[in-house]
């Protein structure tokens, strides 16, 4: 009767974790995937990276820095074109 019980309770407590696993999208250990982070939960990630074996975090270190590299080019970028298109609107003079 106890082994039922715990039985029971195991099931009881994975329950609502196998239906959350099986709600969430199926994807690939290779496949990328984008993820909304503020640049503060990117540094305290690239933090806790920095405290691994540096043959595991390398890698992703690597990854990081260069899609942050390519987003303040592109950042860079849409300033200029916004100041760009700025100059070239032209004023109405009200005299």
């Amino acid at each position: 009767m106890r082994k039922i019980l715990m039985l029971a309770a195991a099931v009881l407590i994975a329950s609502p974790a196998i239906a959350q696993q099986a709600a969430q999208p199926q994807v690939t250990p290779t496949e990328h995937i984008k993820v909304d982070l503020s640049m503060q939960e990117l540094q305290t990630i690239g933090n806790a990276l920095g405290k691994l074996p540096y043959e595991n975090a390398a890698p992703i270190l690597n990854s990081l820095s260069k899609q942050l590299d390519e987003y303040a080019k592109a950042k860079k970028a849409d300033e200029a074109k916004a100041a760009a298109e700025k100059a070239d609107t032209p004023k109405d003079d009200k005299k």
